[in-house]
Formats: structure tokens, sequence, C-alpha cells
């Protein structure tokens, strides 16, 4: 909606909001519940900006809401000092799941403008910087085992992160404000986006195009797949709010 500024979409929206099985996604993992989450509140803003209709923005703001607060119960500070457990019966440290809550605390707060969800989008980036996740190459490693080692391999899975850094920063200097997060949110963003750009193993140099580590054997499931585009989709707001910054070739060829 918001891209084709057509309200075809509206009536869907509607209709999923009166029928989403809402009180099953109790038992879902909290990445599960934070991606539900980040739809509603792209969904408020789109009745917003193209209908005008705050009657229900607010609907949908309140179900965002309600997600969030189902995902907040994930973090944990008793092991690692902190971060997001994948799931309700999972003690393991992810960082996907990790990402996605600071990127839904940033989207939250743009909403409510409330300092406490600000605050929750800060800890978690400051958690994730010096957890070790991210590795010498500037790459992001799967997650974080109890004993608060890294053993997977890396990933490109820095995707979820890059329009939060942003935007952490935009109102960190907006509202003058001083907190724990990196002086420079930007280059810490445009940093993860290079190590994937030159990294030897992720982008080939015979074809320039973005893959996974499973692509050369043929092991590539439907995760794979869908986090290359999740990579691309935030790629692409990282890069609508910075207008000077030219869109990768990357961006095209993959």
């Amino acid at each position: 909606m918001r891209l084709t500024h057509c309200d075809s979409h509206f009536p869907h929206l509607v209709q999923f909001y009166h029928h989403q099985p809402v009180l099953h996604f109790h038992t879902q993992n909290y990445d599960d519940q934070a991606w539900v989450a980040l739809t509603w509140l792209r969904a408020a803003a789109s009745v917003s900006a193209v209908l005008g209709d705050q009657t229900w923005r607010t609907k949908f703001v309140s179900r965002a809401r309600w997600f969030y607060a189902l995902v907040r119960r994930g973090w944990d500070e008793k092991c690692c000092g902190g971060g997001m457990y994948w799931g309700r019966w999972s003690r393991y440290k992810n960082a996907v799941t990790s990402e996605l809550f600071v990127d839904l605390s940033g989207a939250v707060y743009e909403v409510t403008q409330e300092s406490r969800d600000l605050e929750w989008a800060i800890r978690g980036w400051v958690w994730f910087r010096e957890s070790g996740m991210v590795n010498d190459q500037g790459l992001v490693n799967d997650g974080l085992t109890r004993d608060c080692r890294y053993p997977l391999s890396e990933q490109w899975l820095v995707g979820c992160v890059l329009w939060t850094l942003l935007t952490i920063g935009t109102t960190e200097k907006r509202h003058g404000l001083t907190t724990k997060a990196d002086p420079s949110l930007l280059t810490s963003a445009l940093n993860l986006i290079d190590a994937v750009l030159s990294s030897p193993h992720l982008v080939p140099s015979d074809n320039g195009i973005l893959i996974e580590p499973g692509d050369s054997t043929g092991s590539c499931n439907q995760d794979h797949w869908m986090f290359k585009g999740i990579f691309f989709r935030h790629l692409w707001y990282f890069l609508g709010d910075i207008a000077e910054m030219k869109v990768p070739p990357l961006c095209l060829t993959s």
C-alpha cells in the first residue's frame, strides 16, 4: 500500500486483523512474534499514509504492541549478559532474534516516542555489538551457545538491524540524546554492509551475486532463500533513508 499508494489491499488487512489466530502465537518462537509485530507496524504506517485512517492505525499499532510485549519476555541477562533467546523453551541466544528485537524496539519507539522503547533498542544493539556475534570479518555468526561461544558458521544475517541503526542514530541526534550506542551508528551499519559485500565466500568474484554457503552444494532451504530477501529488503529501507547513496550493483544482480 505504501509503495503503490493503492488502497486495494486494505480490506485484506482488516480481514486478517479480525481473523488472525493471535493466541496461537503465544507458543511460537520470539523471532516469529517479532516479524508479526513489525508487519503490523508497517500496516499502521501504510493506512495512515495512504488513507489517513487513524482509527485503523491505532488498532494496528495496539496489535503490534501486544506482540512486542510477548517478544520482550525473551530478553535475558543471566546468560551471556543479555540477548534474546530463540524461543520460550530454547536456551540458545539467536542472532536474528536479537537483531529483530533491536529492530522492533526502534520501530515501536518511532510510533510511541516513549524513551523506554528507544532504551531497549539501544541496549539490544550494544549487547549485540559486544557479544561476539559479529566476528573479526565483520560478519554475523548465527548465535551463541550457553557457554557464550559461537561455533556455527558465519552468515550474512545483518539485514534486520541495518535500518534500525540509522533510525537510532538520527533519533539520538534529533533529540540530543546521550547514550551508550555507537558514536556513529551509520558507520556501524555501513561496516556491516561492507563486510557482506567484500566477503569472497558470500559474494564470489566470478559472478558478484550474493549466495548462501549451501548454494555450492545444493543444500539451501527456504530459510536461506528467505533471508537473502530479508537482507535486500532491509538494505533497501536503509538506502531509502540515505538519498545520496547509490544502490550497489549487487542489489540488481542478485
